[in-house]
């Protein structure tokens, strides 16, 4: 199978594999040594380059350009999802997608203030201790209640076959992001 190239440097790719599996910026300013600033100039222009918005679009985004497996995420919880009610799968899904809690907030008429409850009831219930977005991204992931599939319909233009073989996978091509250069 031919190499993937990502619209990334080798340097960038490694602090996005390190954001993905959820260390925060100075976690990975430690893990790499570097600097804070240079972790997050990078950072930006990962987010950039990837038309991310936010920590848990650039995680989707790393599955799907298999810069990071599903396997790799730290577990985040062993309760099972089946204990969460309806609206906080709802919320836990929205949020695993990279949405905001006012876009839901206002799609639900709730106010931000109890989407906010909402969402600190789910971490406390899984047993996080931040609150942190990712945290709850990879519990969705790694319950399958967010798959591969799914998040390449979240990002349907990301996703190009090789115009060599036009996804036929003739030459052992997979699904690529855009800017991705390869050769046959």
């Amino acid at each position: 199978m031919t190499q993937i190239r990502y619209p990334l440097s080798p340097r960038q790719v490694d602090i996005l594999r390190w954001l993905a599996k959820g260390m925060s910026e100075m976690e990975v300013c430690e893990e790499l040594k570097l600097s804070y600033r240079s972790v997050n100039s990078h950072s930006y222009r990962i987010q950039a380059a990837l038309n991310a918005h936010c920590i848990v679009v650039l995680c989707l985004k790393a599955l799907l350009f298999r810069i990071v497996s599903i396997d790799e995420l730290p577990v985040i919880s062993t309760v099972q999802h089946s204990t969460l009610s309806e609206a906080q799968l709802e919320l836990l899904n929205h949020i695993a997608i990279g949405g905001p809690l006012k876009s839901f907030a206002l799609k639900k008429h709730l106010s931000l203030k109890e989407c906010e409850r909402q969402r600190d009831d789910i971490c406390a219930h899984l047993g996080l201790e931040s609150r942190r977005r990712i945290q709850l991204a990879h519990y969705a992931l790694q319950q399958g209640l967010l798959s591969l599939t799914d998040i390449q319909n979240l990002y349907p233009e990301d996703m190009i076959q090789c115009p060599d073989c036009s996804g036929s996978g003739k030459y052992g091509c997979e699904i690529r992001p855009p800017s991705a250069l390869r050769s046959h």
